[in-house]
């Protein structure tokens, strides 16, 4: 009666255009989905990372001020807030000196710093309509205080030659910020308590050549100039009445105390001749101490006598020590000088010098020095294995170190002289 129902072609394209529509709507939504939860969660991941950087930060800078003897919270905050991190009604810092929890929980010199930031979902509402609060928390330890027996104020220090010792408890010390702020060049073998620098090491990593007692420290605060204020000293002047020309081969040489006089043209070691010297300052002006071999000493420095060698003069023609590693050196500075500010110093060059001038200090094997060798605008190159002693005070600071040899400050305390302090700062949580 009815006969074969046709469906028109026309009405089975429709019925599968509403098909795909249903499809396209719950694929779409899924892909809605995938969208949301990969731009909020890469958001997410940004901030976390964003904040546990602020926090490591923060509590480097805190431990930093404890050094400082500032406020390790104030500092952190700050510190916080520089990298995007401040206290409002979203973020939360709270910074705990010393830590409430963790393996430093109560430890002195540590800085805790947990930051904590409240983010609410972009699309991903959809499906989880709470917020999320992305937290950091880092923790900075001040470490015990050593002693520096080298200091590269704002240069680099290359640690070179065959051999590089300190005494017990020594740090080689670089407020270098750059890559490189100490390096290890050749074959150099190197056995130090630790090294600390305001930059990075090169030449460090995974090197069997370096024996450190205390892993090195990179990127560090400066450690204060500890003879900054011989800069600020107003040093004599000397003209042809108060000058000495010393002979070609001279064998004695007079101090200031004695004179009143500085030796203005350079003192020369050659021919194997021996320099004597007595206790007291000896001004160089516009002149050096030069030698290739030869000797000099002061047979007399003995107890808290010991001598001080100044150089001084017109700023760009200042002289310095420029000695071999053929020279024998046996000198040590004073105790207790006639003038208190050179107590502990056995050489020092004008800070008015200009800077790039490279003085040198290579004594030999049986060589001796004591006391503070301090050349704040120069590159000093300390060279030669000399002798040590428990009592050895050997301190170099200057503006830039090429050193490879041996230091040491267990008997500076004993000849008045000052060295740098380190407290070096690690990131332990």
């Amino acid at each position: 009666m009815f006969g074969m129902i046709r469906i028109s072609p026309r009405l089975r394209l429709a019925d599968r255009r509403g098909s795909v529509l249903i499809a396209f709507a719950v694929g779409s939504a899924g892909l809605v989905g995938l969208t949301a939860l990969a731009t909020d969660g890469g958001l997410f991941y940004v901030t976390r990372r964003a904040a546990q950087n602020a926090a490591d930060a923060a509590a480097i800078g805190g431990a930093a001020a404890i050094i400082a003897g500032g406020s390790a919270s104030a500092a952190s905050l700050n510190v916080a807030g520089r990298n995007g991190f401040v206290a409002n009604t979203r973020t939360t810092i709270a910074v705990n000196v010393p830590p409430t929890s963790g393996p430093s929980a109560g430890k002195t010199g540590a800085v805790e710093v947990v930051l904590q930031r409240r983010m609410t979902p972009g699309l991903s509402r959809i499906f989880s309509p709470s917020d999320v609060d992305v937290r950091a928390r880092a923790v900075a330890v001040v470490q015990p205080a050593t002693e520096s027996c080298v200091l590269s104020l704002r240069g680099s220090m290359t640690l070179s030659g065959s051999s590089t010792t300190a005494g017990s408890g020594c740090v080689l010390a670089s407020n270098s910020r750059a890559s490189g702020a100490i390096t290890l060049q050749g074959a150099a073998t190197v056995n130090v308590f630790s090294m600390v620098m305001g930059g990075s090491c090169s030449g460090c990593a995974n090197n069997s050549r370096l024996t450190l007692t205390r892993a090195y420290s990179e990127y560090q605060p400066n450690l204060p100039d500890p003879y900054a204020s011989l800069n600020d000293k107003v040093l004599p002047t000397f003209g042809p009445s108060t000058c000495i020309y010393p002979d070609a081969k001279p064998t004695i040489l007079e101090p200031y105390e004695t004179t009143g006089k500085a030796y203005c043209s350079d003192v020369r070691l050659n021919g194997n001749n021996t320099v004597t010297l007595t206790p007291g300052t000896y001004y160089f002006s516009n002149a050096s101490l030069t030698g290739q071999n030869g000797a000099i000493v002061c047979p007399t420095c003995t107890g808290d006598a010991g001598v001080t060698l100044v150089f001084t003069g017109t700023p760009g023609t200042i002289g310095g020590p420029d000695l071999n590693g053929n020279v024998k050196i046996s000198l040590q500075a004073p105790a207790q000088s006639a003038d208190p500010a050179w107590n502990g110093i056995l050489m020092y060059r004008d800070a008015r010098a200009p800077l790039g001038h490279t003085v040198r200090v290579n004594g030999t094997s049986d060589s001796q020095i004591g006391g503070a060798l301090y050349f704040p605008t120069s590159t000093l190159e300390f060279l030669g294995n000399m002798s040590l002693s428990n009592t050895s005070c050997v301190s170099l600071v200057a503006d830039t170190v090429n050193f490879g040899g041996n230091a040491s400050v267990a008997g500076c305390a004993a000849r008045n002289t000052v060295v740098p302090r380190v407290q070096a700062i690690r990131l332990t949580e």
